[in-house]
């Protein structure tokens, strides 16, 4: 066996109790969206046998001079190799459901899921940083490079910057730190440093097969229960990752999994709000922590009026006026707006509780009020109302009336497009839907606002 030497390795690797996979990406650049992989090399380790993988790749974009004389890898050199769609099917399923193992894993890792993604493949696992693992195993040194780590330990390399001899040297430093540090010290420190941590024991190999199946990135995972019917859905901006620590929280609630890919944050909330209507599930039990404005016609003579209401989580006929962290500033925002507006303070039932009820209108009495005041005329009062919302401030909401959003994924090219408005999505099913995390959703949506979330309003204003 041309392995045979990191026997040790494979032994105390098979305490993760799944496959592990030592790995290394050459790439044409550090850049996770504008750079592609030219090689993929691993060492598999399982049941305590070594296999190793190394595929070169074709970019299909130029390899710069600087990353070719880096590397030894150029335009030449792929020119007759397969392209990533082509390798990733013979690939996939010898990391599918392995711990990943990479010095800076966060790249290596996030390249690999991103040009899956890229290319139409799901791809999320366990990753272990042998960075982080140098830096808890070695606090005394400064530098925890690849070369330092090499140099530092006297590991022979037969060839710097190619994957697979990448791979075999970082091989060989796991196993040196082994055999300083102890196999008990070594389990203890890699455990901790699992991102995220292992699967909950016991877990059914159905449920690890669904978690195999999963993207990293962008979705939704719908939880069936034992009898079949769908229990819960969560949306996620990792679904892989947090999808397993809410495992560890829920160990028994869930007997399959099932994953949908979404474009974007926003458009993974307006999944799981459709599949909350599909399946009549309830929305959390939970307040937003926000308030807005409503409108409602008072009996019997139907003068429209405002109230600041909490903004509940869940379903509503209609969208409400803005988001406001704190009801002082949305009636701040009301009575502004009425006089600036022109409007009756009375009629639109924002005056004070201390003033007895069936008082007259103070504003009328102070020298004047609207038209729709003097007259008691509650349909001028209804137009000059909806002329006049425009000019309503939205709080923390960034514009009147209803918003059409197009979300898109910078990885996939796929894209979504969502009607919102004042913190709420439209469903199918033509109801307006919010909760916390929607609305924590659109601020952060907003807020980092780029070529990826197309922002307009939305002409139809039928619902």
């Amino acid at each position: 066996m041309p392995y045979r030497y990191l026997q040790p390795l494979a032994e105390q690797l098979a305490a993760f109790g799944q496959p592990v996979a030592i790995l290394d990406l050459e790439t044409t650049g550090g850049h996770l969206e504008r750079d592609r992989i030219t090689e993929i090399a691993f060492l598999r380790f399982e049941n305590g046998a070594v296999s190793a993988v190394e595929q070169l790749v074709n970019p299909q974009i130029p390899i710069s001079r600087f990353v070719a004389e880096l590397t030894g890898i150029s335009d030449d050199t792929v020119a007759g190799a397969p392209t990533l769609s082509q390798c990733l099917p013979q690939i996939l399923p010898q990391l599918r459901g392995s711990l990943l193992i990479a010095h800076n894993s966060r790249f290596d890792y996030t390249m690999l899921q991103q040009e899956c993604r890229r290319h139409g493949f799901a791809f999320g696992t366990p990753a272990l940083c042998s960075v982080q693992l140098s830096r808890k195993l070695y606090p005394q040194h400064r530098k925890h490079s690849l070369d330092s780590i090499i140099e530092r330990h006297q590991i022979s390399v037969r060839g710097r910057h190619r994957a697979l001899a990448d791979v075999e040297a970082l091989a060989q430093y796991l196993q040196t730190a082994l055999a300083e540090h102890g196999a008990e010290r070594w389990q203890h420190t890699a455990e901790s440093l699992l991102n995220p941590q292992r699967l909950p024991a016991g877990i059914s190999a159905a449920l690890r097969d669904d978690l195999a199946a999963f993207d990293d990135g962008c979705g939704v995972s719908v939880w069936y229960g034992r009898d079949g019917a769908v229990g819960a859905v969560h949306s996620h901006r990792q679904v892989f990752r947090e999808t397993v620590r809410l495992l560890h929280r829920q160990p028994d609630a869930v007997a399959r999994l099932q994953f949908l890919p979404a474009a974007g944050s926003l458009h993974s909330h307006a999944l799981r709000i459709a599949l909350l209507a599909e399946h009549r599930l309830p929305p959390p039990e939970e307040n937003t922590g926000c308030h807005s404005i409503e409108w409602f016609a008072d009996a019997p003579a139907g003068s429209l009026k405002a109230r600041v209401r909490p903004l509940l989580s869940g379903w509503r006929e209609h969208a409400p006026t803005g988001v406001f962290k704190h009801p002082k500033a949305a009636k701040r925002s009301l009575q502004q707006w009425a006089q600036d507006s022109g409007l009756c303070p009375t009629l639109l039932g924002i005056l004070p509780h201390t003033l007895p009820a069936g008082a007259p209108c103070p504003a009328a009495l102070a020298g004047g009020c609207s038209p729709a005041c003097a007259r008691q005329d509650f349909d001028l009062h209804e137009r000059s109302v909806r002329q006049a919302l425009p000019a309503l401030s939205r709080g923390i909401w960034p514009a009147a009336g209803r918003l059409r959003i197009r979300e898109t994924d910078p990885v996939s090219g796929r894209s979504a497009v969502m009607v919102c408005n004042s913190g709420t999505l439209l469903a199918d099913n033509g109801r307006w839907y919010t909760d916390a995390a929607l609305l924590a959703a659109f601020q952060e949506a907003f807020k980092q606002r780029g070529p990826h979330l197309e922002i307009e309003s939305d002409n139809d204003q039928a619902a």
